[in-house]
């Protein structure tokens, strides 16, 4: 059997709880969570309780303990850099949630510090594992539905019922792009890599917060259109698409953040295709995929590059700056 990889778990909300879940249910022969880390004692001390594991008050806590392997990093999306550079520079691997980090250059910044200790990095985009997501890009890289004629997609969520959250702070990271955004953006680069020119289409901003925007990508003359919102949509409060064109062909997916599942539709709205459905916790897949990469002392993921990371942070970062938010 190999070796059981030893994860510490840092900044404790809820994408923290579904990833030690994934752990604990999916990858148990593989995977053991020693500890639990956060700038509060008080939640660390709470969660500890909940998940029967040590807990500390302090991310630098970490360093001390020789018996982690690696660290999961989910706190808020402003403190993914400082904290991932932390473990990076003292040459501990490292699994950040997304975004990245909110500026590119501190993304570049994590990327040097990584190739410069030989330690791995990796950031946590969990539907690119999925052997159905895959099989379709296959398909589409491959034109087996012709040439891609146009990408549109919408992320409608509405987050305005508490507005004292992370969501709506720019100090703690807040925006739909950030939060929204960053999925369809890493759809995009998979097809695309990075755009030619963007068109921001209409935007809003709450208390320097970019809460809702449409814009257009284009690459070689091929237009996406990606819209995102806190505000909610005008079907409910929560709406997701994601939608690519060919002459012949229509592929869709309604829950593309999860990617789970899409459906090829012909030109006479015969279905004809259909991604294989997942069949373990979401999370489990980017968790076995880092750990492999740890076990064969890698540095990088061949699926989740850094390149492919670099690339979304970045046209987020155009985007931000279009509008005069960066």
């Amino acid at each position: 059997m190999a070796k059981k990889i030893q994860l510490a778990v840092v900044g404790l909300g809820g994408i923290t709880r579904t990833f030690i879940n994934a752990c604990r249910s999916a990858l148990a022969d593989e995977v053991s969570i020693i500890g639990a880390y956060s700038s509060s004692f008080e939640r660390a001390k709470l969660f500890s309780e909940e998940f029967n594991f040590p807990y500390y008050g302090l991310y630098e806590d970490v360093l001390t303990n020789k018996q982690i392997d690696a660290v999961y990093v989910g706190n808020n999306s402003a403190d993914h850099y400082k904290t991932a550079k932390l473990y990076l520079s003292h040459k501990i691997p490292v699994l950040l949630e997304k975004p990245l980090t909110l500026k590119y250059e501190e993304a570049v910044d994590l990327v040097r510090i990584a190739q410069e200790n030989q330690v791995l990095f990796m950031e946590a985009m969990k539907f690119t594992f999925y052997d159905g997501f895959n099989d379709l890009l296959k398909r589409l890289e491959n034109q087996q539905y012709g040439p891609i004629k146009y990408l549109d997609s919408l992320f409608y969520t509405n987050k305005s019922g508490n507005r004292e959250t992370r969501h709506w702070k720019k100090e703690l990271g807040g925006g739909s792009l950030y939060d929204l955004g960053c999925y369809q953006l890493a759809y995009y680069v998979k097809l695309y890599q990075e755009p030619d020119n963007i068109v921001v289409n209409s935007f809003e901003v709450i208390n320097e917060v970019e809460v809702r925007i449409d814009y257009t990508l284009f690459k070689n003359g091929v237009p996406a259109r990606l819209s995102t919102s806190f505000l909610g949509s005008p079907t409910g409060a929560h709406y997701q698409q994601f939608n690519i064109h060919t002459d012949d062909y229509y592929i869709n997916s309604d829950n593309f953040s999860q990617g789970k599942s899409f459906k090829v539709y012909d030109h006479q709205g015969r279905l004809t295709y259909e991604t294989t459905p997942i069949n373990k916790p979401d999370m489990a897949y980017e968790i076995k995929h880092f750990c492999d990469l740890l076990r064969t002392k890698q540095i990088q993921s061949n699926i989740n590059t850094f390149s492919f990371s670099l690339s979304i942070i970045k046209i987020i970062d155009r985007i931000l700056r279009e509008i005069k938010l960066l």
